[in-house]
């Protein structure tokens, strides 16, 4: 016999941003924040648990922070180009 089973699990208040959000490289998560002069900093940040979509900080960043949550891949990219060419 078998069952489908749902759990609903309390995770309390969070900082969570869009799954999209973190760049994911193996070993760190990422995500850009945007600044009040239009330019993107790359943040490591601490993730948890993704739920219906949205991803737990847990470290990185501050609350009310912009975070890019689509295109953030072409900032990555751009990023590493510009410091290998320095």
């Amino acid at each position: 016999m078998f069952a489908d089973v749902e759990l609903q699990i309390r995770y309390g208040k969070h900082m969570v941003v869009p799954e999209g959000a973190v760049l994911n490289s193996g070993a760190t998560q990422t995500v850009f924040v945007m600044h009040e002069d239009g330019k993107f900093e790359p943040r490591e940040v601490t993730v948890g648990p993704t739920v219906d979509g949205q991803t737990i900080i847990e470290f990185g960043l501050e609350n009310g922070e912009t975070v890019v949550s689509s295109g953030n891949f072409l900032l990555d990219s751009e990023s590493r180009m510009k410091s290998a060419g320095q």
